[in-house]
């Protein structure tokens, strides 16, 4: 074990890959093979294993709600011979979706065993009481204990057998250090290196230890200065991870806790943790992710249909700041024939609390068929949520006072207001969380970039406009005028555009829909809605021409959005 010049940072030599990795010796041929089935998960479930003192060993699954584990699985000890004494250390490989974990036999040792729900089947030989363990994404088991780190690589491709008398060879070897009860994986690049890892998180008491196992030699850092974790937590005996939202829980019952997105900074030897919700106290318990929508703290957004080609609106009455009991916020389409809006659904202010101000900037993103808008929360802050017919979740921290927002087929958000343009990417794979107080410090949005003469909503438009390539445009009209904004550059350009067709008169148009390669537009005046001739852009001559589509109402504080895969609802006035 070497010290390095950089604080708090330890290079230590890793054992040489035990390639067997106390494989499995087959006695006979034929004899002793089972087959263990997979463990599957729709909705990703925080699970745990926990032997208590009476020797009863469990799989549970935390009710996040109530912070109480409910029983999966008993596991009687005579599904073994001799019965086993405990098992820990448990992991769901990503190659085979199995459950493994660490059982100790009293007088014939430690194994690697796979569980289902009817038996446990030995896989290989362990170094002894190993009570952390998680799987990387290449299908390698580390684990740690009360001798060190170790590692089998291959996991999923060994094949397991009834007995443990079945296993030869040598347990891998052992690398001393010091970690918590418990581990989470992460791909990454936490020690800016310029290239991706992979790392083991662990915690103890306050301290965050953090080793990096790929690239060689280990390197290993322990992060004293966190924030936001309880100071009567020692053994904190559960980690969870879910495409690296990492949550830990301590034994005593202070409840979970999640590293705060972008909080870890190796250089300062510091982290930030975010209270997500109860759990009861625990003891001998090892926790695991089964990983499938979502994470388990965030609620189960249900997509729209996209299936009716919905000319669709939020809109907020009776906008005061702050907001008052006669305030209501409504999802509404537009009925073609007569111009008006029709009820959706409701998003009431209840499910918010504080109740909410308003929602704006809404879109639906093409790769999930979710709603999303800009929330305003008097005192809170605004928020990217998801939203359905009964409930939001939140996403991010965004810039104040948002009125005009998009996706484009790339599941990009782009939303504009008051304090200029900005971007999200990737939203899709973002999690959602019941409360704003779950929403970490960083900044996760690009912006805002200040953009002269964008109107009030945007549609986006992917073409070859300036000879150049395909790029990804926002459209939006304000007064006569069409606003043309290239996002990729910085600071993004942008061009104006003569609206021909369009009325003469002042005004904000609030609503843009999104069908195809269909662009509409409708003023807040009522006074219709309006196609984009598309083919009609030039950017050299300054001009577009529109055409009117249809009727609107008139309306305010509104925002328009649609599925952009669906057929356009005006053809059939055509």
């Amino acid at each position: 074990m070497v010290a390095d010049s950089r604080a708090q940072q330890t290079v230590i030599k890793p054992p040489a890959l035990l390639e067997s990795g106390g494989s499995l010796h087959v006695q006979d041929s034929n004899s002793g093979e089972v087959e263990v089935k997979p463990f599957k998960c729709i909705r990703s479930t925080a699970m745990q294993s926990t032997t208590d003192e009476a020797g009863v060993t469990k799989l549970q699954r935390l009710k996040v709600k109530s912070g109480k584990y409910k029983d999966i699985l008993t596991i009687p000890g005579n599904w073994t011979d001799p019965p086993f004494r405990s098992i820990n250390a448990c992991a769901i490989s990503p190659k085979d979706e199995i459950i493994y974990c660490s059982m100790e036999i009293n007088g014939k040792g430690s194994f690697l065993v796979r569980i289902d729900m009817r038996q446990v089947a030995f896989v290989a030989k362990l170094p002894g009481w190993r009570y952390a363990a998680a799987f990387d994404e290449d299908g390698k088991y580390w684990m740690y204990g009360e001798t060190g780190l170790s590692v089998i690589k291959d996991v999923a491709s060994k094949p397991s057998y009834s007995s443990w008398s079945y296993l030869s060879g040598n347990a891998p070897d052992v690398v001393s250090m010091t970690l918590g009860a418990d581990l989470a994986v992460v791909q990454g690049d936490l020690d800016k290196t310029g290239g991706e890892g992979t790392y083991l998180l662990s915690l103890y008491k306050s301290t965050l230890y953090v080793v990096k196992v790929s690239g060689g030699l280990y390197r290993y850092w322990a992060l004293a200065k966190t924030s936001g974790l309880p100071p009567s937590a020692v053994t904190w005996g559960t980690a969870w991870n879910y495409k690296s939202s990492i949550f830990f829980s301590a034994d005593t019952g202070e409840g979970v806790y999640r590293l705060d997105d972008g909080s870890l900074n190796i250089e300062n030897g510091s982290a930030s943790f975010i209270y997500m919700g109860p759990a009861q106290e625990t003891d001998w318990n090892d926790g695991f992710s089964c990983l499938g929508k979502g994470t388990p703290w965030e609620p189960d957004m249900l997509p729209d249909s996209c299936d009716g080609g919905k000319a669709l609106q939020a809109t907020t009455t009776n906008l005061t700041v702050p907001t008052t009991p006669a305030s209501k916020t409504y999802l509404q389409y537009l009925d073609i024939k007569t111009g008006t809006y029709q009820l959706y659904y409701e998003v009431d202010k209840n499910w918010t609390d504080p109740p909410f101000n308003s929602i704006n900037s809404c879109a639906i993103n093409p790769l999930d068929n979710i709603v999303y808008c800009t929330m305003e929360i008097d005192g809170r802050g605004s928020f990217l949520v998801r939203i359905d017919s009964a409930k939001v979740g939140y996403v991010a921290k965004v810039p104040g006072w948002m009125y005009a927002g998009v996706f484009d087929a790339g599941g990009n958000y782009y939303l504009f207001g008051n304090s200029g343009l900005s971007f999200i990417t990737k939203v899709t794979g973002m999690p959602a969380y019941t409360s704003y107080n779950h929403l970490g410090g960083g900044q996760v949005y690009n912006g805002p970039h200040k953009v002269e003469g964008m109107g009030a909503d945007m549609a986006v438009f992917n073409a070859n406009l300036e000879g150049k390539g395909k790029k990804t445009y926002l459209l939006s009209v304000e007064n006569s005028m069409l606003s043309v904004v290239r996002p990729d550059s910085s600071p993004p350009e942008s061009w104006k555009l003569v609206g021909e067709g369009l009325p003469s008169m002042t005004q904000t148009w609030g609503s843009a829909w999104n069908f195809r390669k269909r662009i509409y537009f409708a003023p807040d005046s009522g006074a219709g809605v309006y196609e984009l001739d598309t083919k009609s852009i030039n950017l050299q001559k300054g001009t577009a021409k529109f055409r009117k589509a249809g009727k609107s109402q008139t309306t305010t504080w509104n925002d328009g959005f649609s599925c952009i895969q669906d057929i356009s609802p005006f053809e059939t006035t055509e």
